[in-house]
C-alpha cells in the first residue's frame, strides 16, 4: 500500500535528491518512502542536476509534476542567526 502525504483533492508531495533526469521525466530518491520514484515532468528538466535537493508537488494518480522547488540545507549557527528556520531549545533542564 502506498503512502501519500496530500489532501484528498490536492497535490501529493515528495522530497529528496535528484537521481536522474530524462526528456520528460525526473527521478528522485524519496526520503520518506526510502526508494527512487519517477515523475513525469514536461518542462525543462535541465535546470535540475543529480544531487539537487528538491520538493515535488504532483498529482498522485498520474505522477505528473505540478511544481518543483529547490530546497536548501541550512547550517546551524549560534544565537538565532538562521532567522527561526532551525529551532534549538536552549532552556536549562
Amino acid at each position: 500500500m502506498n503512502h501519500y502525504s496530500y489532501y484528498p483533492n490536492g497535490l501529493a508531495t515528495a522530497t529528496g535528491t535528484v537521481q536522474a533526469t530524462g526528456l520528460n521525466s525526473i527521478e528522485i530518491y524519496d526520503e520518506y518512502q526510502k526508494r527512487v520514484e519517477r515523475f513525469i515532468y514536461l518542462e525543462d528538466s535541465e535546470q535540475f542536476h543529480k544531487g539537487d535537493y528538491i520538493r515535488i508537488y504532483y498529482h498522485p494518480k498520474t505522477a505528473v509534476v505540478a511544481i518543483i522547488k529547490r530546497m536548501t540545507v541550512l547550517e546551524y549557527k549560534e544565537n538565532g542567526q538562521n532567522l527561526g528556520n532551525i529551532f534549538r531549545d536552549n532552556r536549562q533542564k
